[in-house]
């Protein structure tokens, strides 16, 4: 054989086998050997293999862990390896390193609420306010303010694209961006939206207060109620009782006493020298509040229906009938009544305390003893001292009887729903204003105002409890004295501006105003309310023959030199709800103090 890649001379006649140069591994120590007839061949190993065992076998760059970088892995080949890049990554163009992608020239990432910001193998996304990034980072989300948070408070949230939006509640008014519910200052913006009450804001609301007068006060419920001055036991002085009115209150001298001229309080009436005679014979002893008339003779006693002195009846003669004296039993009064049994004054009385005051029969468990008639010989009997006096243990006076205290006797009984004060004799029942007194039922009993035929002139005359009031049939309304009815065909109603109310209630108190703004009578009673004016005139039931004939004088058009629209249709710019269940004026509230 020959070395390299040269022959030898070979005997055409001759043919000796061939030598394998490869076997021997120092052959082509870089090469791949490849043996030939006679010869062999080195050949070099293409790019990306090595000879291993005289072979040219692949390399296997992937043992190099940095071929890719930190970027990429790496995946062997037949002769090479290929880079397959993390996400986020591209291979460069030789295609062997990756490099990272810049998403945000690549397209339209976060748009159109965000803006795109590119990171080493990926972006984030910088979103705009009211949105968040999605959980990968990729996206910009709608962020649903209504959800889990306070937002509209007083109102109704609505979530939209980036923002939300407020409804607010009555009473309250949203900012201009409509993200939040303010409330509206309606005393301040609607200054006659309480007329002449005084208005008070409150959250979505507001309240119409009264000014209480003199002598009244704003209660806990928000009404004006009388001062009872007459609490204050010293108001009118030394001998003198306080009767509480509406509004004020009076001081009356007790009996026996008068008030002195500068009102400052109340002196003693000295009966004696007033009037002249008044004891007949006996002697007239003046007393704080009262006199005695005594008898010179210790022997005689006072009779106050003579005026004399007369001598004194013996224990037997003086005993009244039907009944043992001190005797205590049941006194009624009112006989006639078809339950007289449960009318009973006091259950533990004697028979003069009751016969001889305002007992009308003693007994008991409704077995009763009429008493006698006043003036009868009986009742002078069981009454020698006269109504209003019963006996009693003589007196360094000399009288043996003193003054029945009715008030104390006979407590709630003698003066129901009044004030009852002792005089001497009988006794006072003061009652409130609206009421009189009943001398049979011996109570306070209301007024009825209605009885009296010249009540509410030409109107309606309903009674209540301790007063009245007068309503008119439509077309009429009260006058300024709210007693008399008058017409409303004159000029007024077709000028004058007032009140309109949106609702009548029970005992006909108007409600609800209407507080666009202050209408005319007809416009009031066909568009808005059911009265008109602070008199509360009534307007005419709908669907009648009055109500067509206000009604249809409406002109259709508005009338802009009047200052105010004429029509059946106008833009309402006023609250469109009334204010809280506010305070009322009541007249006097015995039950409140």
């Amino acid at each position: 054989g020959g070395g390299g890649g040269g022959g030898s001379l070979v005997n055409r006649w001759f043919s000796p086998a061939d030598v394998d140069e490869c076997a021997d591994g120092l052959t082509c120590p870089d090469s791949e050997c490849v043996n030939t007839l006679g010869s062999y061949r080195c050949l070099p190993c293409p790019a990306g293999y090595r000879v291993r065992d005289r072979k040219c076998a692949d390399v296997n760059e992937c043992l190099n862990t940095t071929i890719c970088g930190t970027t990429g892995l790496c995946n062997n080949t037949e002769g090479s390896y290929r880079c397959d890049c993390n996400r986020g990554y591209r291979l460069r163009a030789d295609g062997r390193q990756c490099t990272d992608i810049n998403e945000c020239l690549e397209g339209d990432f976060c748009a159109p609420y965000g803006e795109c910001l590119n990171s080493e193998g990926s972006y984030h996304c910088l979103c705009a306010e009211g949105f968040t990034t999605s959980g990968d980072l990729s996206t910009c989300l709608d962020v649903d303010e209504c959800r889990g948070r306070a937002a509209c408070q007083n109102g109704l949230c609505l979530n939209t694209v980036g923002t939300y939006e407020c409804t607010c509640e009555a009473g309250f008014r949203a900012n201009e961006e409509r993200t939040t519910c303010t409330d509206v200052d309606e005393c301040e913006e609607y200054r006659t939206a309480c007329g002449s009450q005084r208005c008070e804001n409150s959250p979505g609301s507001y309240r119409c207060i009264p000014d209480c007068g003199p002598g009244y006060r704003l209660s806990h419920a928000q009404r004006c109620v009388d001062v009872d001055e007459c609490a204050n036991a010293t108001v009118c002085g030394s001998f003198a009782y306080c009767q509480n009115m509406a509004g004020s209150y009076r001081c009356h001298c007790d009996q026996g006493y008068r008030q002195v001229y500068d009102g400052a309080g109340c002196v003693d009436v000295d009966e004696c020298e007033l009037m002249e005679g008044v004891c007949g014979s006996a002697v007239c002893d003046n007393v704080p509040g009262s006199f005695f008339c005594l008898c010179r003779d210790d022997d005689q006693e006072y009779n106050p229906r003579t005026a004399e002195c007369t001598q004194r009846h013996s224990p037997a003669q003086g005993r009244p009938p039907g009944g043992s004296p001190g005797q205590r039993k049941e006194c009624y009064y009112d006989l006639n009544d078809v339950e007289l049994c449960e009318n009973v004054l006091a259950p533990n009385v004697t028979r003069e305390e009751c016969c001889c005051t305002v007992g009308k029969g003693w007994g008991s468990d409704c077995r009763i003893q009429q008493c006698p008639e006043a003036g009868s010989d009986g009742y002078q009997s069981l009454c020698p001292h006269g109504l209003g006096y019963i006996s009693g243990p003589q007196t360094s006076f000399g009288r043996d009887y003193r003054d029945a205290d009715e008030c104390e006797l006979f407590g709630f009984e003698v003066c129901k729903n009044g004030v009852c004060v002792n005089t001497s004799p009988g006794y006072a029942c003061y009652c409130p204003t609206g009421y009189y007194f009943d001398a049979v039922r011996l109570e306070c009993t209301d007024h009825d105002e209605c009885e009296a035929p010249d009540t509410c002139f030409d109107g309606v005359c309903t009674n209540t409890i301790g007063s009245y009031f007068c309503s008119c049939h439509p077309p009429l309304i009260l006058d300024i004295t709210l007693g008399r009815c008058v017409a409303n065909t004159s000029s007024l109603f077709g000028v004058h501006l007032a009140m309109c109310w949106q609702e009548v209630g029970q005992n006909l108190l108007c409600n609800r105003p209407f507080l666009g703004r202050q209408t005319t009578y007809t416009e009031c009673c066909c568009q808005y309310g059911e009265a008109w004016g602070m008199d509360c005139a009534l307007c005419p039931i709908r669907n009648t023959d009055d109500y067509n004939d206000l009604c249809n004088y409406l002109l259709p058009a508005v009338r802009e030199d009047d200052g105010y629209p004429y029509g059946l249709e106008y833009e309402s710019y006023g609250l469109p709800y009334a204010p809280d269940s506010g305070p009322s004026v009541d007249g006097p509230n015995y039950a409140e103090r």
